[in-house]
């Protein structure tokens, strides 16, 4: 679980530019592994939902952060392990538009690669001695976003493609 955990951390950083926006993300791992899914913001309310029935869907209320298991509804954990990670990038977040294309934090490194065309955070990818992995967001929408979508009791099932 951890090495999905890093994954939405990373994509939370680009996305802070645009108060609401959806994307369509793919996680590429250095195994070749690929997870695909839908990432949705709006200020900081975050849903990011892996397509994968196997897989989960991770919610930050502005908060906390919890694990919703996407073939149990039923399975809610709050995300109590490994924080201080995810705060940090929160943080680089927080600073967006104007971050650096590079950090180096503890033990990783995080790269940006910003998209040019929707002013919008492309790639990210985050290199260490236990993961090594990319993101990239494609369709993002600017939309307005109902909140209820980042409500998970219950559970909004379907929040369209």
């Amino acid at each position: 679980m951890i090495r999905y955990l890093s994954f939405f951390i990373i994509f939370y950083l680009g996305s802070l530019n645009a108060s609401e926006v959806k994307c369509n993300f793919e996680e590429v791992y250095q195994d070749g592994q690929v997870q695909q899914g839908i990432m949705i913001m709006k200020g900081k309310l975050l849903r990011y939902q892996y397509l994968s029935p196997n897989l989960f869907t991770i919610f930050h209320n502005g908060e906390a952060f919890y694990a919703l298991e996407n073939n149990n509804h039923e399975k809610i954990h709050k995300i109590n392990n490994n924080t201080k990670m995810l705060e940090e990038l929160l943080d680089i977040a927080s600073k967006f538009p104007e971050i650096e294309t590079s950090y180096v934090k503890n033990n990783y490194t995080i790269d940006i690669e910003l998209s040019l065309i929707d002013d919008f955070v492309k790639r990210l990818s985050i290199k260490s001695n236990d993961l090594n992995m990319s993101i990239f967001f494609n369709n993002c929408k600017f939309m307005n976003i109902n909140e209820r979508i980042f409500v998970f009791e219950p559970l909004l099932v379907d929040i369209g493609n």
